[in-house]
């Protein structure tokens, strides 16, 4: 396992970990690891939105690259 291949997944539309888990095969708390890494160094941006499921409206965080800083 590497967190490379997670940051491999991301892109600069939007994805939760619950999605990288299904491309992956990753563990959730894995995954979590990583992007916690990765969003202190400033490699990835972590966004709470709105979501929408059966039992109605939540709060999930998604995760995009961060911008490149010239």
């Amino acid at each position: 396992m590497s967190c490379q291949t997670i940051l491999d997944v991301l892109s600069d539309k939007p994805i939760t970990s619950a999605e990288i888990e299904n491309i992956t095969n990753y563990k959730r708390s894995y995954i979590s690891a990583c992007l916690a890494r990765y969003v202190k160094t400033g490699k990835v941006m972590k966004v709470k939105v709105e979501s929408t499921n059966k039992l109605g409206p939540r709060m999930i965080y998604v995760f995009t690259l961060a911008p490149v800083q010239q």
